[in-house]
């Protein structure tokens, strides 16, 4: 039960505060962590997260007011954040609260570049994004949510350097304005002026193509961390140029050569694709070549991504390369099926959640919807009718993770109800047990999740690797503590050939047991699929290091220097 404060009201998200948060996009998630509020630590579950506030599950009382601070942390996510609760909801027995971040930051692992900057682009923000990669650090300045200007301490991507590898200015003319710009004490830019190199019209153009460069080059950052400065401004006498972000965004994934991770991150095949409306307003701020402009005619809004590549008249890698950019500047949508709208009503998410909060307190026999008289034929209808409705596979379009997770939570009770009362003897000491104690005596989270691990262990060495993907799933849904749910989890989705799943999964098996060396192997191998070489060549040398006689790791160097 809730426990309310007398001093404070909970209070509804308004609706302005509800537009506001909601105009930065949302990922789903599933983590639990732990909250820091006035000095107590409480357990929640994070459910979904944006730029600016993560929503989270409560499941004990909670007697803290909104805008309480507070302090948080979800290592997977990147974020180590203040913040405070901006709204509070009642759902059944359960707690629904809203945190506003202090910060916008994270990893680019987590939040896509593209989705960054659309999203600062939407709420019209002023400011630094400052992006950080090693010893490399590089800055995109917002004035209204537009780009005006971009800086970073590489080298190369200093203006002058930038118009020698673009034929500019010649090798004598370099050299000649570095020895003016120390001499004279002038910026790059007006030294160019000053010695005739470019007018101050050129000058603009040459600035524009240097920003442009910085920003672009951005997209091939696997790792970095990023921070986002409020209010951060230009001095007056820096030149500002103002960029569009859907040709930013397009032209920063066509840079992108790697065919293997478009795949992997194009939707899947079968499906639709569509025009935005105003097409023709997208397309006048961007440069199309040919190709492109030919491919954008095959998409029509009944054509599937198959379909698509098909019918193209180019190769499948660059026909793939230009629908995935396509996509990524929001250029063309992914189409909804009117089954896929209408599939999760209101009414079914409600039964999920009413038979979630039922488990813990319900018997085998409620939990099928039987009498404890019924018949073996009865019982066994009766699972089937409530697996066929229930069963996870049928419902992988849920709107929300923890919905997801609450199904399979239902369906891993259900079979073992089932598992149960299908076996006489089973049965038998089960009705004693009900008999003689008033309390349920079922076996604990961490006895069903490893029996679900085993069965799919038998499952993947089967080569059966959707099942043995569920049956990891509710394994660690039950009991995410053991290394090896995660572990083979992520060769499940291997097997699937889901290599960017996989390579996140076996992450977490590798926070859970960080000196496996047969889990770093595997992931070196992952990398290599997803054409990640250096990626590779260090894990398998990790592996190695922890143990030399790993013949599996040393097979992948060797790989390696084959593919060199």
């Amino acid at each position: 039960m809730l426990l309310l404060s007398k001093k404070y009201q909970w209070l509804e998200m308004s609706s302005e505060i509800d537009r506001d948060n909601r105009r930065f996009k949302r990922y789903d998630c599933y983590k639990e962590t732990q909250v820091l509020f006035e000095g107590k630590k409480y357990n929640l579950q994070a459910i979904n997260y944006s730029l600016r506030g993560i929503g989270f599950y409560f499941d004990e009382s909670l007697t803290i007011p909104v805008g309480s601070p507070g302090h948080f942390k979800i290592e997977d996510l990147g974020i180590d954040d203040d913040g405070k609760i901006i709204w509070c909801k009642k759902i059944d027995s359960k707690l629904r609260i809203g945190i506003e971040r202090k910060t916008i930051s994270g990893l680019l692992s987590v939040y896509p570049l593209d989705d960054i900057l659309f999203d600062l682009k939407q709420n019209e923000m002023n400011g630094v994004l400052e992006l950080r990669k090693e010893a490399i650090t590089k800055k995109i300045f917002f004035k209204k949510g537009d780009i005006i200007f971009a800086t970073s301490n590489k080298t190369e991507d200093r203006l002058i350097e930038i118009m020698l590898k673009t034929g500019r200015i010649t090798n004598d003319q370099y050299y000649q304005l570095i020895n003016f710009s120390k001499r004279t004490g002038k910026s790059q830019g007006a030294a160019i002026v000053a010695l005739g190199y470019l007018k101050p019209d050129e000058l603009t153009s040459a600035i524009r193509n240097q920003i442009e460069e910085i920003i672009l080059s951005l997209f091939q950052w696997e790792n970095a961390k990023f921070i986002f400065f409020d209010g951060h401004v230009l001095p007056d006498k820096i030149i500002k140029i103002r960029l569009d972000i859907t040709n930013i965004v397009y032209n920063g994934y066509k840079r992108i050569s790697n065919i293997v991770y478009i795949k992997n991150s194009l939707p899947p095949v079968d499906t639709v694709l569509l025009p935005v409306h105003n097409l023709s307003n997208f397309l006048n701020n961007i440069k199309l070549d040919k190709m492109d402009k030919d491919i954008i005619e095959l998409i029509n809004g009944n054509r599937s991504i198959q379909e698509i590549i098909n019918i193209s008249p180019y190769e499948t890698r660059n026909t793939m390369k230009t629908l995935f950019s396509l996509i990524k500047a929001r250029i063309i949508n992914i189409k909804k099926s009117d089954l896929q709208e209408d599939k999760y009503d209101q009414e079914f998410i409600d039964k999920i959640e009413d038979l979630y909060q039922r488990l813990d307190s319900s018997d085998y026999y409620s939990i099928l919807g039987v009498e404890k008289w019924a018949t073996l034929d009865k019982i066994k209808k009766a699972y089937y009718a409530a697996a066929k409705e229930f069963h996870p596979d049928k419902h992988k379009e849920l709107p929300t993770e923890i919905v997801k997770n609450k199904l399979n939570a239902i369906f891993t009770h259900l079979t073992e109800a089932y598992k149960v009362l299908s076996q006489s003897d089973e049965r038998i000491k089960y009705d004693q047990s009900l008999s003689t104690s008033h309390t349920i005596k079922k076996k604990s989270n961490k006895e069903i999740a490893r029996e679900k691990y085993e069965e799919g262990t038998i499952a993947i060495n089967r080569g059966k690797y959707d099942e043995a993907i569920k049956l990891f799933e509710q394994a660690l849904y039950l009991d995410s503590t053991v290394p090896d749910y995660h572990f083979y989890l992520g060769m499940a989705l291997k097997g699937n050939k889901k290599y960017n799943e996989a390579a996140r999964i076996i992450n977490n098996a590798l926070k859970l047991a960080p000196f496996n060396s047969e889990y770093l192997t595997e992931l070196g191998y992952i990398f290599l699929q997803l054409g990640f070489v250096l990626r590779a060549k260090g894990t398998f040398e990790k592996a190695i290091k922890i143990d030399s006689n790993n013949e599996h790791a040393i097979a992948g160097l060797r790989k390696i220097k084959e593919l060199q």
